[in-house]
């Protein structure tokens, strides 16, 4: 009995440290082993800490342009919570104050920035304070999200394209991210110049979408068949062909305390282009919102004529 039960108090010990987590360490240029468990020792890949890293360890990433693989992406890892824009000194999260001088850049190099391709992602993955720039991509230049609805926090999305396709800062396939204190700026596409969102439900928080185009519809963004809900969202000085802030096919819209205003439809729909859905209809709720419909402006232009 007392062999039994001093295997058992073994076990439970060996269980709490398998499941304890572990904070893993990214500074660019750093010389230490490069084991990634202090500052001193930081490693200098941070793809390879993030596939290495186990459920439940956060990233600490230290202020630097990161440049994506040749051709390739970045890519997170269900479980592990991602933070960057730290001075490479700090002890704990909430040390960190995100200073300008310490932005962690993630930068593409030939492909999405992000991409998380049917990889599983639900909310116990988050990406939080880093600058997405330089991505070129078909789907998603900044991110492409396909079947994952990670976190993603304090982001700015900007300098990406889709290629004259889908989604220049952020393309959404059948995939539910949650968006808070995001900025997407100066991103293009043929299609949702800041986003596009297919069949999926993000949910935007804080966040504004500015000085995006695309070639076709959906300057700051472009809605597909996906029922949303935007609290204190701004979308504002986008352009696009064909619904300047918003284009808009099919299902809900509910605006909370939101702003859609001062974006430009060349061809229909300055703020908006509403077009016929392919199964239940597109219906806007604006609650404590602004959205912009002057008389004889073109402001909202719907398809069916309602």
């Amino acid at each position: 009995m007392k062999r039994l039960l001093l295997f058992l108090m073994f076990s439970s010990v060996i269980c709490l440290a398998h499941a304890q987590s572990v904070t893993h360490y990214v500074k660019l240029g750093a010389t230490g082993d490069g084991s990634g468990l202090s500052w001193a020792n930081a490693s200098t890949d941070l793809q390879s800490t993030i596939s290495n890293a186990n459920s439940g360890d956060s990233v600490f990433v230290a202020g630097g342009l990161y440049l994506a693989p040749l051709n390739g992406s970045f890519s997170m890892k269900n479980g592990v919570k991602i933070y960057g824009s730290f001075r490479g000194t700090e002890a704990s999260l909430s040390e960190r104050t995100m200073s300008a001088g310490d932005t962690s850049i993630l930068k593409g190099n030939g492909s999405s920035v992000i991409q998380n391709n049917s990889n599983g992602l639900d909310t116990s993955a988050v990406l939080d304070g880093f600058k997405i720039t330089g991505g070129s991509s078909n789907l998603g230049g900044g991110i492409y999200n396909n079947y994952s609805s990670p976190i993603f926090a304090n982001l700015m999305i900007s300098g990406n394209t889709a290629n004259g396709e889908f989604g220049g800062g952020m393309n959404n396939y059948m995939s539910s991210p949650i968006l808070t204190n995001v900025i997407i700026s100066g991103n293009n596409a043929g299609f949702g110049g800041g986003m596009i969102i297919n069949a999926s439900s993000p949910i935007l928080k804080n966040v504004l979408i500015c000085g995006n185009t695309a070639t076709y519809g959906g300057g700051g963004m472009e809605i597909l068949e996906s029922p949303l809900t935007f609290t204190n969202v701004t979308i504002s000085g986008n352009s696009a062909a064909y619904g300047g802030g918003i284009y808009h096919v099919g299902t809900s819209l509910v605006l909370n305390n939101s702003i859609i205003w001062g974006n430009k439809g060349n061809n229909d729909g300055n703020e908006m282009y509403i077009g016929i859905p392919l199964s239940s209809p597109s219906s806007i709720t604006l609650n404590y919102s602004l959205l912009r419909n002057r008389i004889g402006q073109n402001d909202i232009f719907n398809e069916a004529g309602t």
